[in-house]
């Protein structure tokens, strides 16, 4: 039995800074979404470790800069032999509004992409108020 998604993912390889504990890791994404990343890496994890994330993540055919990165606050769901799981729990809007972008721009779905969005905004919104 297949886990269930709830958010369209797309393969993406990428460079991903891994900060746990104050320790810096390097790893590879492998695939990414509105709500996570899978990252192939060396080091371990333990389910539920804070993981803060530095994602390239640049609009198709952008050159590199500053602008390309993001930063996450994650936590890791899923530890495999290969690498791990991470869960966003916290992204700032203009990185969200990125993410979104690069995901719609690789997606054959972009309706989806964009429902997806508007219904993750609107259940935050929800859990807020």
């Amino acid at each position: 039995m297949g886990e269930a998604r709830r958010f369209t993912r797309i393969p993406y390889q990428s460079e991903v800074l891994m900060n746990a504990n104050g320790q810096w890791f390097r790893g590879l994404s492998e695939n990414l979404s509105l709500y996570g990343i899978y990252i192939k890496a060396n080091e371990k994890f333990d389910v539920d470790a804070v993981v803060e994330l530095t994602i390239y993540l640049p609009e198709s055919g952008e050159a590199m800069n500053d602008d390309n990165y993001i930063d996450v606050n994650s936590i890791v769901v899923r530890q495999d032999p290969d690498g791990i799981g991470c869960e966003f729990r916290q992204v700032d809007v203009d990185a969200f509004l990125n993410l979104k972008n690069v995901i719609s721009s690789r997606c054959e779905n972009k309706t989806l992409v964009m429902d997806e969005f508007y219904s993750y905004l609107s259940r935050k919104e929800l859990m807020a108020s």
